[in-house]
């Protein structure tokens, strides 16, 4: 199974997202027989195998999968993903990626793991948090105060991604 989020699908077609910038293209293509289904704003699962290509994502059938896989996209924010050897797959167009240039960026990623995107708030950017659930469910976590302030009360997941992040003698 797939869990796919951060853009918006054309759920009636087989090619259910592409961006392109300048000559190049990243496009995520349902195979024949695979339903994807809308599940909340932006979230869609879909009971298939995404198969990467270059530049382009292929969601197979799966008759029987018992793997999660999360497939993340975005064309507006940049982001990354914690830990890093959870991201099984990446690839992204439109510039330097890392340096934040007008960029868009698939990654199939391997939950539980964590995503930071980066968003632009009163003219400051701040990195918000993402929990992708080994279930197939996406927790907002918020900013890197909000996370501080759940893992000093205790709160597991943001426990777990402040000892990721951080190097603090409170959460060791």
């Amino acid at each position: 199974m797939v869990v796919i989020s951060g853009v918006e699908l054309v759920t009636g077609d087989r090619l259910l997202w592409a961006a392109q910038r300048g000559s190049e293209r990243l496009r995520l293509i349902a195979d024949a027989g695979v339903q994807v289904r809308r599940v909340g704003e932006r979230v869609y699962m879909a009971h298939a195998l995404p198969m990467p290509a270059t530049r382009t994502v292929w969601l197979m059938p799966a008759a029987r999968c018992d793997a999660l896989y999360h497939l993340r996209i975005d064309d507006s924010y940049r982001f990354g993903v914690v830990p890093e050897d959870a991201q099984l797959w990446s690839d992204s167009i439109g510039g330097i990626y890392e340096r934040g240039y007008a960029a868009a960026r698939m990654s199939i990623i391997r939950p539980p793991a964590y995503v930071s995107v980066v968003r632009k708030h009163k003219l400051v950017y701040q990195l918000h948090y993402i929990a992708l659930l080994p279930r197939g469910e996406l927790r907002d976590m918020g900013t890197k105060r909000d996370v501080l302030l759940l893992a000093k009360t205790g709160e597991p997941l943001a426990l777990q991604l402040a000892r990721l992040l951080w190097d603090d003698d409170d959460f060791g």
